[in-house]
């Protein structure tokens, strides 16, 4: 399989200073994002265990060099893998043609969309795909939403010659593409470009969400892929969560199937429509339906609490908080645990579809989800302070909708600790990158106050 890319111009690159003469030490730019992409399949080698590797100045093939790797199989120590390389080196493996070969062959090319100098977005090069595409993108501030608009126009015209291309060659015969194309049931011969969300940058756990399209460019399935171990980790749990997880339930996305093979895991769900919910009014309904009539959830026997309380042992402040709290009995719930406007799908017809369920639980803590989605939305889509966030939250305690689903839960009598214990949770369990430093304030601030 082949692989091109090609850098971006001007100030957009780290451009490489030199090369020096063949079996010297190949210099790396400062801030360690070099223009040097691996030309073969990962793992390939010649005979003599060298790799190719290919340098780019402004876009434009300076020289292609043959590096050997050292004694243990690992890649030349100056070339180092930056999170750009690792990511496109983990969409090049999803697409790595066998040994067996076979089928017909592919030429699939994006445009790369980067946020912060790492790949976002992988777009297909045409303006209707591309513009289709950016419904895997949940902008969620402003300028975020304006150049999202302006994207179809960057990769599906000749503007994207300007910016990055990934150009991968692959064929219709391998298990990974035939998974693909059986989404959309289309010629045996034939696999439209899909978009690529690049998620998760953590390399080992890095996850890739994949819109398929049909032949007339329009959307019908979501696939979420992972390479490597950790990642197919998350993958098949959240694959078995979605399949265990009744159809009947309010916002629950379609199930399709899964796949596992030597390249990675990865699952298949109905595509849905929409965009992510500018008002609240139906959390209620969701999180109300989701939770079990007649099961009885003592919150220590639970997966989330256990943890919390392993993370929590040394804070003598929060120990006795989460001591006291384990015999309580509650209503057991399916918890989403990321349960938030940009995981959520307002259909044509106002429904909501709730998605990414990689924490998802079937027997998880009741009300942490609506938490979650009021705290998380006060502080990264509002940038609210720890002040404000907490005057939202004592408005969300008063409010009809939510004193009746707590009275259902079994949580009224302990809705302040329970509180305090999904914001240890989330502060020091999940450890999000964003949102930190407002939530570990928002926790100080409730604590001092409830005591």
């Amino acid at each position: 399989m082949e692989e091109q890319v090609r850098g971006l111009p001007g100030a957009l690159v780290n451009r490489a200073k030199s090369l020096r003469p063949s079996g010297k030490k190949i210099p790396i730019t400062p801030r360690g994002k070099d223009d040097f992409h691996e030309d073969s399949a990962p793992g390939a080698r010649a005979a003599d265990g060298s790799r190719a590797y290919t340098l780019c100045r402004s876009g434009v093939e300076v020289e292609r060099r043959s590096v050997t790797a050292p004694a243990g199989g690992r890649a030349h120590p100056k070339l180092k893998m930056t999170p750009e390389m690792a990511a496109l080196t983990q969409i090049q493996e999803l697409f790595r043609v066998g040994p067996d070969g076979g089928g017909s062959p592919l030429r699939l090319a994006w445009s790369v969309v980067r946020r912060r100098g790492k790949p976002l977005l992988l777009l297909p090069q045409n303006f209707h795909s591309a513009t289709v595409a950016l419904q895997l993108y949940a902008a969620q501030r402003p300028a975020a939403k304006a150049i999202r608009k302006l994207l179809p126009w960057y990769a599906g015209t000749p503007l994207r010659a300007l910016g990055q291309q990934l150009i991968i060659h692959s064929n219709t015969a391998m298990p990974w593409t035939t998974f693909l194309r059986r989404q959309w049931g289309g010629a045996a011969s034939r696999l439209p470009t899909p978009a690529i969300l690049v998620g998760n940058q953590a390399a080992d756990a890095q996850r890739f969400i994949l819109l398929v399209l049909d032949e007339t460019k329009s959307p019908v399935a979501v696939v979420k892929a992972g390479l490597r171990p950790p990642a197919r980790h998350i993958i098949e749990r959240e694959a078995e969560v979605l399949r265990q997880l009744p159809a009947s339930l309010p916002g629950i996305p379609a199930f399709r199937e899964r796949f596992s093979g030597e390249v990675g895991s990865a699952f298949a769900m109905d595509f849905y429509a929409g965009h992510s919910p500018a008002q609240d009014d139906q959390i209620g309904a969701i999180l109300g339906g989701w939770l079990h009539a007649d099961d009885v959830l003592v919150l220590g026997d639970s997966a989330a609490w256990r943890e919390l309380a392993r993370v929590c042992s040394a804070e003598a402040r929060f120990r006795s908080l989460i001591t006291a709290l384990a015999g309580r009995q509650v209503r057991a719930a399916v918890q989403h645990g990321d349960f938030a406007p940009w995981n959520v799908k307002v259909r044509p017809d106002g429904g909501w579809v709730v998605v990414d369920w990689e924490r998802g639980e079937l027997r998880g803590i009741p009300g942490w989800d609506w938490l979650h989605y009021e705290i998380q939305t006060s502080i990264l889509r509002r940038r609210l302070g720890a002040e404000a966030v907490a005057v939202r939250l004592q408005a969300l305690f008063q409010q009809p909708s939510f004193q009746r689903y707590v009275q259902t839960a079994n949580i009224a009598a302990c809705l302040r600790p329970l509180t305090l214990a999904y914001l240890l949770y989330h502060n020091r369990v999940i450890r999000p990158g964003e949102g930190l430093r407002t939530g570990e304030e928002l926790l100080q601030l409730l604590a001092a106050r409830w005591a």
